[in-house]
């Protein structure tokens, strides 16, 4: 059964407050605008998940609640300590333990690491998606990659059918 992995990056980070904690920035406006924007690009493209599961961190937590407007009211999400700062080896933990009964998971997270993990998931798919992801993974991008069943996600690899930006589709 096909499954969807939907990795995010955190939107954009507010950094007028130099004595918070990394952990503890919030959001700046254009970063709740860019979350509401991919939000409405996944339930466009019927890219809605199953399940969110996000750092807990600020600025992710406040990623995720920038987009429950748009995505459905009784979407499960689940804040995640393991996934601040992300690093690939303990996303990929998480992912591990994935139900079959899920089929789309939405990952909000941080870079390096989650660009370091999507770069390694996307083996496969469009050479041009590819390019734009070895590029650059900036702040509210997705990438959306499928898998022929949950695979491990410290060896396997899968397809990556899009990478997007908010300014790739506002």
């Amino acid at each position: 059964m096909m499954k969807t992995l939907l990795l995010m990056r955190h939107a954009k980070s507010s950094w007028d407050d130099l004595t918070l904690a990394d952990r503890e920035r919030p959001l700046a406006d254009r970063g709740r605008k860019d979350a509401a924007v991919i939000a409405k690009e996944l339930v466009k493209r019927k890219l809605t998940p199953d399940l969110v599961l996000h750092s807990d961190a600020v600025r992710a937590a406040e990623t995720y609640a920038a987009m429950r407007e748009t995505l459905p009211s009784d979407l499960p999400a689940r804040p995640m300590r393991s996934l601040y700062p992300g690093s690939p080896s303990r996303i990929a933990a998480v992912l591990n333990r994935l139900g079959d009964d899920i089929g789309t998971v939405l990952v909000i997270s941080h870079s390096p690491g989650l660009a370091t993990l999507a770069r390694r998931l996307a083996a496969e798919g469009k050479k041009k998606e590819r390019k734009r992801l070895t590029e650059k993974f900036p702040t509210a991008a997705v990438a959306v990659l499928t898998f022929d069943g949950w695979p491990d996600f410290d060896k396997e690899t899968g397809s990556l059918e899009l990478f997007f930006r908010p300014k790739d589709v506002a």
